[in-house]
């Protein structure tokens, strides 16, 4: 673990901006964090306590799995996905939008889940799990608004003239506040997919379903970017204006492992961030030659 920790602390030293990281060899138990309780913005990785409180209601009987939701106007917001590209009406089922929210960070998937499950029964389970540093307070819709500065005030011409420029503003609630609003640790990214992996939470099709759909994330540019083709990881990313988000189990022959990187990069990162993707990329790609060569 010596020269894991090692690893990171000098990939750490090149990136400016607020970094926290976090691992575990699922072999050994070995754990190693920098920053690993100081809380950060969690973009669309908080997509996946979503997705464990979306399995904790199939299991219980309150969700269908094939049950059909049809997507209403309401429902389209801006940001990464496909289904705002698509005219509402479609009907998919509910697992489709939880594929989709994990797989391609669909944002109106994302908040079609959301509301279906409830934020407080998500935060509620998250206090269940002992996340003590997460929290999902805002939907894709009402993080992106307040990031471009959409008010309920707004009227039709303002709205679009915004959604237009697209400008963020630094200064938002999505981007400043630590508490009421989508945020984790890196520690709490560890822990929730060490419950997942060793199938310590819901049972273990539940958690096999939720690796499953996680192995086929096809948003792989940061922590899968430089692996060979056979090595698999379930991760889900995130990333908003000046954050770059990565958080997973990666599967190898010599043994599996956790990984959560988490920047948050300087100012002149709010677009998006690039040299963040590259860090998290890097990180990732030197840890994983550095455990399958041990």
């Amino acid at each position: 673990m010596k020269k894991i920790a090692q690893i990171i602390e000098n990939e750490v030293k090149l990136i400016e901006g607020q970094v926290g990281v976090g691992f575990k060899d699922l072999k050994s138990g070995e754990e190693y964090y920098y920053n690993g309780d100081e809380r950060v913005l969690a973009a669309s990785t908080f997509k996946v306590p979503v997705l464990v409180e979306f399995y904790n209601q199939v299991i219980s009987g309150k969700l269908n799995l094939d049950k059909r939701y049809e997507v209403k106007e309401e429902d389209i917001t801006f940001g990464s996905g496909v289904l705002k590209e698509l005219k509402p009406g479609m009907a998919l089922t509910l697992k489709d939008y939880a594929t989709l929210m994990m797989i391609i960070s669909d944002n109106v998937a994302t908040d079609i889940v959301l509301k279906i499950v409830g934020k407080e029964n998500v935060n509620k389970t998250i206090k269940s799990l002992g996340l003590k540093n997460t929290r999902v307070m805002m939907s894709c819709k009402e993080l992106l608004n307040d990031a471009i500065g959409i008010k309920p005030t707004d009227d039709q011409e303002t709205i679009a003239e915004k959604l237009t420029n697209l400008e963020f503003d630094k200064n938002a609630k999505c981007f400043t506040d630590y508490e009421d609003n989508d945020v984790t640790s890196p520690a709490d990214m560890v822990k929730i997919f060490d419950l997942i992996y060793n199938k310590r939470i819901l049972n273990e099709q539940a958690c096999d379903e939720m690796l499953d759909i996680m192995k086929r994330c096809q948003t792989n540019w940061r922590i899968p970017r430089y692996f060979p083709k056979n090595v698999k990881a379930a991760h889900k990313t995130g990333s908003i204006a000046g954050v770059a988000n990565d958080a997973g189990i990666v599967f190898t022959e010599k043994g599996d492992y956790i990984l959560a990187i988490y920047s948050n990069g300087p100012e002149d990162d709010y677009a998006i961030n690039v040299r963040g993707f590259d860090f998290i990329a890097t990180l990732s790609k030197k840890i994983y030659d550095y455990y399958v060569s041990r």
